[in-house]
């Protein structure tokens, strides 16, 4: 009796740090991409006050030191050109930033940019924070991966943030 007691509850524990450890694969369907979030990255309800979020996700040591949205926007006459200079536009002048890195890179075998820079945040938080953006125009959409994060924890949050980023599939 007492080794059943003891196989089950392995094979609990073994179920319950397997999931743990699991990699969950995001998908948004109407939106047309998914995402892969690591262990411990955890998908939040959307906020009606970001209506162009379509996934936000918290990091482990929570969301105001790693937040993560997937924002989806009409390309409209956009083009990549207007739309960076856009952007630079936005964090120098409403955001007060600076630009850290502006560098293009490949997601999945598409071409794509990334943004890394700090600001003042135009969110909830108030404060001078560090963001990094992978960019990527399809199918007449601009595909955003915003993360966000505290200038004390952007380190320990900088790596998933890349690593989540990259998973990015577009239909």
């Amino acid at each position: 009796m007492m080794r059943r007691t003891g196989f089950w509850t392995l094979l609990l524990v073994w179920g319950l740090l397997s999931q743990a450890f699991a990699q969950t694969t995001v998908e948004n369907e109407e939106q047309g991409f998914a995402l892969t979030l690591l262990p411990g990255w955890t998908r939040l309800a959307n906020k009606p006050e970001f209506p162009t979020s379509y996934l936000r996700v918290s990091s482990p040591a929570g969301v105001v030191d790693g937040a993560l949205y997937v924002q989806v926007f009409q390309q409209g006459s956009y083009t990549q050109e207007s739309y960076r200079a856009a952007v630079r536009r936005y964090v120098t002048e409403t955001m007060e930033g600076e630009i850290l890195a502006d560098r293009p890179i490949v997601v999945n075998e598409r071409e794509a940019w990334r943004f890394e820079y700090q600001g003042e945040s135009v969110g909830y938080t108030g404060d001078r924070r560090h963001f990094m953006n992978t960019v990527i125009f399809h199918d007449g959409k601009i595909f955003v991966v915003h993360c966000a994060s505290t200038n004390q924890a952007w380190e320990s949050v900088k790596d998933g943030f890349e690593q989540i980023s990259s998973t990015l599939v577009l239909e």
